[in-house]
């Protein structure tokens, strides 16, 4: 399990899709004519994608800044996220820089420690030990 924060202002979708087309993607294998012409639409899919890709990830560089002014200053909310074997198991948010610093050394001490729910604060009355029985 990592505990980490995000960076980028949001998460890049247009990577997941092309991530999509890659896979169907034949090889270096295209020696025969199928493999070429699943190449050739997979390419024809790709490229409008690509250039979705290029445009989400200008506005992601642009807006960078502001989001990390905005953060530092506590006017926006730093997100953390606890991934296991590369799969987000829970996303918190926390106002203010430091404020996300001091609840990501907690959250990386009990997953060192071995907590069964690291991500949760003890005090919260909707754990999964207090929730009521409905």
């Amino acid at each position: 399990m990592k505990a980490r924060r995000r960076l980028l202002p949001w998460r890049s979708r247009s990577r997941r899709w092309m991530a999509g087309v890659l896979e169907i993607m034949p090889g270096s294998a295209v020696d025969d004519p199928i493999s070429a012409v699943v190449g050739a639409i997979a390419m024809i899919l790709l490229l409008p994608l690509l250039v979705l890709w290029l445009l989400e990830s200008l506005a992601q560089w642009i807006a960078l800044p502001f989001v990390l002014l905005a953060r530092a200053s506590g006017m926006a909310a730093v997100p953390l996220v606890v991934t296991e074997r590369g799969h987000v198991a829970h996303r918190e948010s926390v106002l203010g820089w430091a404020e996300a610093d001091h609840r990501l050394v907690e959250m990386r001490r009990e997953i060192d420690h071995g907590s069964p729910h690291p991500w949760r604060d003890r005090s919260d009355p909707w754990t999964s030990s207090n929730q009521p029985g409905w």
